[in-house]
């Protein structure tokens, strides 16, 4: 009995012991797979994400001064040729009294206001006659008082043509206002009031 006893201690120590290969190490299970080896983070992925450089506001260009728009030149209007005499050239001038100075001895001072007032830049002789025809005009007409303006505009010291005749009609109207009756004819006017140069008294 002591020596079962004695046996199994012995037993008992050779397999505490692993002495005479009683104690078989366990197999790695088949097909199991080898621990994957985790790789250390590398100092890259720890540290910290660059922050991005700072974006800076884009400042808009400071526009360029535009020059100042210089004014406008106008374009001054070309004159146009006018279809009308200028009634100071020769021939023309000459042809356009010989006109006037038949229609003055027809008393047809329509025509001589019309022919005058075909003239682009009439001078002052033919200025006169127009005012001396629309005195006789408005006279004809009965407007006594636009056809007297009209004669009194043509200035009192007028020695153009046929500066006596309208020194006469003046004589006239003035003789009439002060009272005057007495008749005069033209040729009496040249002969005893007439003075070329001198206002109509």
């Amino acid at each position: 009995m002591k020596k079962l006893q004695s046996m199994a201690v012995l037993i008992l120590l050779l397999a505490v012991t692993g002495c005479g290969g009683g104690a078989i190490a366990p197999r790695q299970a088949t097909g199991s797979a080898a621990p994957a080896v985790t790789a250390p983070p590398s100092d890259a992925a720890n540290a910290p994400a660059a922050s991005a450089a700072p974006v800076l506001p884009s400042v808009p260009a400071s526009p360029s001064p535009e020059p100042s728009p210089s004014p406008a030149v106008s374009a001054k209007p070309q004159a146009q040729p006018s279809a009308k005499p200028s009634g100071t050239s020769g021939q023309d001038n000459k042809q356009l009294w010989a006109k006037i100075d038949k229609a003055l001895q027809d008393e047809d001072y329509e025509t001589i206001a019309a022919l005058v007032k075909a003239v682009s830049n009439p001078d002052e002789d033919l200025k006169a006659m127009y005012l001396f025809a629309q005195y006789n005009i408005y006279g004809q007409d009965g407007d006594d008082a636009k056809s007297v303006q009209a004669l009194y505009q043509i200035p009192d010291d007028y020695q153009g043509r046929h500066a006596d005749l309208i020194a006469y009609w003046k004589y006239v109207h003035k003789s009439f206002e002060a009272g005057k009756t007495d008749n005069i004819t033209f040729d009496e006017f040249k002969e005893k009031y007439y003075k070329p140069g001198k206002s109509a008294e």
